[in-house]
């Protein structure tokens, strides 16, 4: 792969010997540095050297790799801005990495729960997209069972939340309601999935009563997560559908 990686020249045969040691010696040190890179022990430090790796050799067969890994290091340490950035560059490269859409896709989320219309408008068929891929899922080759397994639910997670989201905003509650049940049974202490549900049920054209549990839990996570004015918002609008419904608190 490394011989053949910088042009079609390097394999043929009628390079100059000056040409072909020149391209030999290039190779050398791409090599020594991919593998420099993939053996750093930091998780943070391996990620910003796979991306550098990938800036440098833009046309290298195995820049989507490198791509990959500076994905997975940056996530690891929780550095959002950076996996913003190279899950961006890895759908260039490879269109149908799941894993990458499926952090663009939280990203124009959080955007477009803030009214951001351009990013809503990005988000539909990102998240089409996603639900497509991940009903042809496979596991990605060097990853664990265990792994793999993993990263599936994470990227479900986000995608289910998402398209929950996505028919929220178009006023579906009904069509919403099971892609957030999906989201919540695989992380039920995520408070905007939680809390989006329960309007499933409490903006439904009849209200059901399974809608204040999820309210009523919603209220619990604000308060552990320290959020005492989200808190006050959920409690205030519980208690305002509380009384439509029965009459009274």
């Amino acid at each position: 792969i490394y011989q053949c990686d910088w042009s079609s020249d390097v394999c043929s045969s009628d390079l100059t010997a000056a040409t072909a040691q020149q391209r030999v010696i290039k190779d050398q040190v791409f090599f020594f540095k991919q593998k420099t890179a993939y053996e750093l022990k930091d998780a943070g430090a391996r990620a910003g050297a796979m991306e550098a790796f990938a800036r440098t050799y833009p046309e290298s067969a195995v820049r989507r790799d490198a791509l990959e890994q500076a994905l997975a290091g940056f996530q690891s340490v929780g550095n959002r801005e950076k996996v913003a950035t190279v899950s961006a560059e890895l759908l260039k490269v490879d269109p149908d990495n799941l894993r990458a859409l499926a952090f663009q896709v939280y990203l124009l989320r959080s955007r477009a729960t803030s009214d951001d219309a351009e990013a809503m408008a990005e988000l539909r068929p990102a998240v089409a997209r996603g639900m497509t891929l991940l009903a042809a899922w496979r596991k990605p080759e060097g990853l664990s069972e265990a792994d793999g397994a993993r990263l599936k639910t994470q990227v479900a997670t986000i995608l289910n939340g998402a398209a929950g989201f996505v028919a929220l905003q178009d006023k579906e509650p009904l069509r919403a309601r099971p892609r957030y049940l999906e989201a919540v049974a695989a992380d039920p202490n995520d408070l905007q999935n939680v809390y989006q549900l329960a309007l499933t049920y409490l903006e439904a054209e009849r209200v059901e009563p399974d809608g204040f549990w999820f309210a009523a839990r919603a209220i619990a996570l604000a308060g552990t997560s320290a959020s005492p004015a989200v808190q006050d918002q959920i409690r205030k609008y519980a208690a305002a559908k509380y009384r439509m419904f029965h009459g009274s608190e």
